[in-house]
């Protein structure tokens, strides 16, 4: 038989003030001596931690409050006079719900960190503490010719060209190491790409010296940005300290999905700069040369040169 809601709070909120400070000594469903009676009273969560190497200890009461509606400025007051009778140095309060504001003001002038637990939910915590996140998708490939094509070239099809001397291998394996700078380059600063990565082979004509043609394999990089309200975060948040500490997670990327039906994400004008606030940026591209020979294939497959400049 499972535990009843509020226990599995207060177990909840014990285990992660476990996880934060391995060091202390955390007691769910303590029972502390009352310092007006003496008489061993109830307390949800109680801490010690010792500091300056022993020499004082720390004592801290936590309340949890697993309730349907926020707490009020009353509800700060009743906590007052027990955090009073258990001699604690501070007192904390979890709050399933949540607190109105004037529990918040009232907490404050009071000293007690009024919080709330966040196990895998939808943050309704400031967006300014989030972390945001952003992916970097390769998309887009495509072949680019810098002249237009005339019959003297003597190819019908892109694949001619680049069945010539095996200039379909060299550029792939080309762009593949273009991609890979791109994309250390960007994570060493913490950015994002540049928005195009482009490996060219050029075409000189036989009987001059001059550049008969360039062909290019170009790949666009799309950027997509978490919605907030679409992650999952897992921690704390103190509404009186305005902090959180904990972890998040972004939303699932559908990587094969249209930019419209990834959910979760939104698709942004290209950024020219780096973001202001906290982030991470993850970079999503083929890693094998197989996959790009193939992209490579589909293109080469059915594109006739003049169809390029349509």
């Amino acid at each position: 038989m499972s535990d009843p809601e509020w226990k599995q709070f207060e177990k909840a909120v014990t285990q992660f003030h476990g996880a934060l400070e391995s060091d202390a000594k955390i007691v769910h469903n303590e029972k502390v001596p009352d310092i007006h009676t003496g008489r061993g009273r109830q307390r949800d969560i109680w801490i010690e931690k010792k500091l300056y190497n022993g020499l004082y200890t720390m004592k801290i009461l936590v309340s949890c409050k697993d309730w349907k509606t926020k707490l009020s400025s009353d509800d700060i007051d009743a906590f007052n006079g027990e955090f009073i009778s258990s001699g604690a140095n501070l007192g904390i309060i979890y709050s399933y719900s949540g607190f109105s504001d004037p529990a918040i003001e009232k907490a404050k002038k009071l000293g007690f960190p009024c919080c709330k637990l966040y196990e895998d939910l939808p943050p309704d915590i400031p967006e300014v503490l989030l972390l945001k996140s952003y992916i970097c998708q390769l998309s887009n490939i495509r072949i680019n010719l810098s002249e237009k094509p005339n019959q003297s070239w003597g190819y019908e099809k892109v694949g001619d060209i680049l069945a010539v001397d095996n200039v379909s291998e060299k550029l792939l394996s080309y762009f593949i190491r273009y991609i890979k700078e791109a994309v250390k380059t960007a994570s060493e600063k913490k950015a994002f790409p540049e928005r195009y990565t482009v490996c060219s082979i050029n075409f000189n004509d036989e009987n001059s010296s001059k550049n008969k043609f360039t062909l290019s394999l170009v790949g666009e990089w799309i950027i997509y940005s978490g919605r907030p309200e679409c992650h999952l975060v897992n921690g704390a948040y103190s509404f009186t300290d305005n902090k959180f500490i904990g972890k998040q997670h972004g939303p699932a990327f559908e990587i094969s999905a249209k930019p419209e039906d990834k959910e979760g994400w939104q698709q942004l004008d290209y950024p020219q700069k780096k973001p202001k606030t906290s982030y991470m940026i993850g970079y999503l591209y083929a890693n094998d040369y197989e996959e790009y020979k193939e992209t490579l294939d589909n293109i080469i497959s059915k594109e006739v040169i003049e169809d390029i400049f349509k």
